[in-house]
C-alpha cells in the first residue's frame, strides 16, 4: 500500500532569518508490515530568492515538516528525497542519541542506558540531521514511485 499526499509549502527561516519556502509532500509506503515515511521535496534548478535553495537549509526544512506532519506518529523508517529537474537524491537522516532520555538499569545501575526499538520512535521526538555528504541517487523503484 502506498499513500501519496498532495504537494504543499513549508515556510521556514534561512540562515539569515529570511523567509524560505520548500515544496514537499509525504509518501507512506507499507512493505512487509513496515511503514516508511518519505519526505519528498521538490527543488527548482533556478530558485527564486524565497525558494528552498541551499543544502544548509535541509535540517531546518526536515524538522519543520516532521514537527508539523509526523509529530507523535510512529514509522519504521524515514527517508528524504530531494527532486530537481535533473535528478532525485536520497539523503540519510540521523539524530543525536544523547537526545533520547536515558534510564538506569538493574544490571549496571551506574550506567545510563537508552533502548531504541522502531516501535518507540515517533516523529518529533528528537531533532533530525541531514547527512548532505552521503546523498546518493534515489533507487529506481523509489524514483518511479514518486513520479506524479
Amino acid at each position: 500500500m502506498t499513500y501519496k499526499g498532495d504537494f504543499k509549502d513549508a515556510v521556514f527561516p534561512s540562515a539569515d532569518r529570511e523567509a524560505r519556502v520548500a515544496r514537499y509532500r509525504l509518501v507512506l509506503i507499507e512493505m512487509n508490515l513496515r511503514v516508511s515515511a518519505v519526505i519528498h521535496v521538490r527543488r527548482e534548478d533556478r530558485p527564486a530568492r524565497y525558494q528552498f535553495g541551499s543544502e544548509r537549509e535541509f535540517d531546518v526544512v526536515v524538522n519543520r515538516i516532521v514537527n508539523t506532519e509526523l509529530r507523535g506518529v510512529r514509522v519504521d523508517s524515514m527517508r528524504l528525497v530531494v527532486e530537481s529537474d535533473q535528478s532525485s537524491i536520497e539523503y540519510p537522516l540521523d539524530f543525536n542519541a544523547a537526545d533520547i532520555p536515558a534510564r538506569r538499569t538493574n544490571i549496571q545501575p551506574w550506567l545510563d542506558a537508552a533502548e531504541l526499538r522502531s516501535r518507540d520512535i515517533v516523529g518529533g521526538r528528537v531533532a533530525l540531521f541531514v547527512d548532505v555528504d552521503a546523498g546518493r541517487p534515489a533507487e529506481a523503484w523509489l524514483t518511479e514511485l514518486l513520479r506524479d
